[in-house]
């Protein structure tokens, strides 16, 4: 028995600052309340589960134990110092619109966990900060233009549609994390800085297991959110967001590409030719339709018939040839370069991951298990 606490005695002298902190944010994480949890453990009540989140009270090494086993990490864990001290602010209006504030704090406080050893993996490969693009400020829609084209400029990202846009971002530094959400959440666009206020990367989350149109949609939204500076009038508003949504457009689909694959002014436009636009850049046909209009290439009236016309298919919600979404690839090159060059043992990086919700797919990483 003396044997076994040992080990807790001493992460219990070094980690003590260190487990109020951690122990809360995991709990947030699992979108628990401390009513939750404390069903979840059976035998510690709500209050003493409060006066250690809060650091009036440690656990005992059976609590210990059994609070690591419920929320599912090493109990090291829970005396450990985070991978990373990271601050992550939120941009724009609508990635927790009409969410409950449970769900809203699980997301946040997973993605912080998440974060975090990411931040770790890419200071070891790409040292300091990364430089991020400047802010545009916008007012309209010639500027939205201008803001999407000054992005794929420095990015150097030409004119064409890009075919892998997650793998885009990431080649850039942008971490880019698909999580399981509430169907109310699409996605978030996070500035991550350090302690000292320095901005170390753009984060953009989004929804997990929606299809490729969408996912891109979202996820050039959120680059949209991250890059632009819109009027204070505007700022959190619906005015935002139809920003945002027009930038994403103009960065998936550039004026001089739609005009080269579609003309400069249309009276008609087959269901055929969406369906070709679609897949040729990546979008929906309702966002394709939205970039014709945006361009105004097509006429208010044409629009609304087509919208009509899609409601009337019921492809407002899903349309036909929908592709699978794309894949975080950064992630799994990191960890097998880390293994491959010997920077840290398969242990190491477990422990780094041990509260991210990426950890089982590192561990199939380090198992050698394909994509």
């Amino acid at each position: 028995m003396l044997r076994k606490m040992v080990p807790y005695a001493t992460m219990r002298a070094k980690g003590c600052g260190q487990f109020s902190s951690h122990f809360g944010l995991l709990r947030r994480a699992r979108g628990w309340s401390l009513g939750d949890l404390a069903e979840r453990v059976g035998f510690v009540s709500r209050q003493m589960l409060h006066k250690y989140e809060t650091g009036a009270s440690l656990p005992s090494p059976g609590v210990a134990r059994r609070l690591a086993s419920v929320l599912n990490v090493p109990i090291k864990t829970l005396f450990s110092e985070p991978p990373a001290e990271i601050v992550c602010s939120s941009v724009g209006y609508r990635h927790f619109f009409g969410l409950r504030r449970k769900e809203k704090l699980r997301i946040e406080e997973s993605v912080r966990l998440a974060l975090q050893p990411r931040i770790v993996l890419s200071s070891i490969f790409v040292p300091g900060s990364g430089r991020l693009p400047r802010k545009v400020s916008v007012r309209g829609t010639r500027d939205i233009e201008a803001a999407a084209a000054y992005l794929r400029r420095v990015w150097n990202l030409g004119g064409d549609p890009i075919a892998h846009l997650i793998a885009c971002l990431e080649d850039r530094g942008v971490q880019v994390l698909l999580l399981n959400a509430d169907s109310r959440f699409d996605g978030t666009g996070l500035v991550v800085s350090d302690t000292s206020g320095t901005d170390l990367c753009w984060a953009v989350v989004v929804k997990k297991d929606v299809c490729a149109e969408h996912q891109r949609l979202s996820i050039a939204h959120e680059l949209g959110h991250l890059l632009m500076r819109v009027p204070p009038s505007a700022q959190g508003t619906k005015q935002e967001e139809k920003y945002a949504f027009d930038f994403a457009g103009a960065f998936l689909a550039p004026a001089d590409a739609v005009y080269r694959r579609v003309g400069h002014k249309r009276r008609q436009i087959r269901l055929e030719e969406l369906l070709l636009l679609k897949k040729y850049f990546g979008m929906s046909v309702q966002a394709v339709l939205c970039r014709l209009l945006t361009l105004q290439i097509i006429s208010d009236r044409y629009f609304t018939l087509w919208f009509r016309e899609l409601g009337r298919r019921g492809w407002r919600t899903r349309e036909p040839e929908e592709t699978g979404p794309e894949e975080s690839v950064w992630l799994r090159h990191a960890v097998l370069r880390l293994r491959s060059e010997r920077i840290k043992t398969a242990a190491e990086i477990r422990t780094l991951f041990a509260a991210s919700f990426e950890r089982d797919h590192v561990e199939s990483v380090l198992a050698g298990k394909t994509a």
